[in-house]
């Protein structure tokens, strides 16, 4: 089987994704939202095992990113956090991994200052220095610098800076739940793991993903699809929330 992470987008400083709980908990999820590290707690009060921070402020303007909201989601719980943030100067990918952050997710970044990016894969090593990999019409594509590669000649570039992961996301609007059987093929030849970053609507969909646990993959990132009742276990925990007294408790994660 494979780890499922969560994602929790942020955008104006805020999840960008709302939980979509019983009836009469709005305000109680609207609050976890508009404080993300409270968000934190709840998942790890749900038993997820590892949490995904996409900072989409930074992609849009890097001055407004959210570094210093995800060193607080960090410090909020003990739970191993992943980083997907436009980060553009090593000082800033240093502060998220000295806040504990378990893995930062190096965007263009990495084609841009590859000495820099060879200096934190020795100082904080691969296993912590990882790669996003947006794929479009079968190349690589970082969307807000309209950069673009061939797919092989930027899988051999990764491999030159000593990536040992990444992760994978299909920018194609009409793609299909299962990636193309050539850039899967290269995933594997290339990486002994590398994690997929796509919104599974419902069971039946991740029993379809494992095929590519036969192709290194071994984590699923997802998003929207967390924060609503399309899985087992989930309509549970929103009861269970729901006796709450929402708007009087706390979430905590002690």
């Amino acid at each position: 089987m494979y780890l499922v992470i969560p994602s929790i987008e942020l955008l104006e400083h805020k999840s960008r994704c709302r939980v979509n709980g019983e009836h009469g908990t709005q305000d109680f999820y609207g609050k976890l939202s508009d404080i993300p590290e409270d968000l934190c707690k709840l998942f790890r009060l749900e038993n997820v095992k590892s949490i995904q921070v996409t900072d989409i402020d930074s992609f849009i303007d890097y001055e407004n990113n959210n570094i210093d909201n995800i060193c607080l989601m960090t410090e909020a719980t003990f739970l191993p956090f992943q980083a997907l943030s436009n980060c553009q100067t090593k000082e800033d990918c240093r502060k998220l991994l000295e806040y504990g952050v378990h893995r930062i997710i190096l965007a263009d970044y990495a084609a841009n200052k590859p000495a820099e990016v060879k200096e934190l894969i020795k100082e904080y090593s691969d296993r912590r220095i990882i790669f996003f990999l947006p794929i479009k019409s079968g190349k690589v594509y970082f969307e807000y610098s309209s950069q673009e590669y061939g797919l092989i000649e930027y899988l051999e570039y990764l491999k030159s800076l000593g990536a040992t992961r990444v992760v994978l996301s299909i920018l194609d609007s009409d793609s299909e739940i299962i990636p193309d059987k050539n850039t899967i093929t290269l995933l594997r030849d290339y990486f002994p793991k590398w994690t997929y970053q796509y919104n599974a609507i419902n069971y039946s969909e991740l029993e379809q993903i494992k095929i590519l646990t036969e192709y290194n993959m071994d984590s699923l990132v997802i998003a929207e699809s967390f924060y609503g009742y399309n899985f087992p276990c989930q309509k549970i925990w929103r009861i269970a929330e729901a006796r709450l007294d929402a708007p009087k408790n706390k979430i905590t994660a002690d």
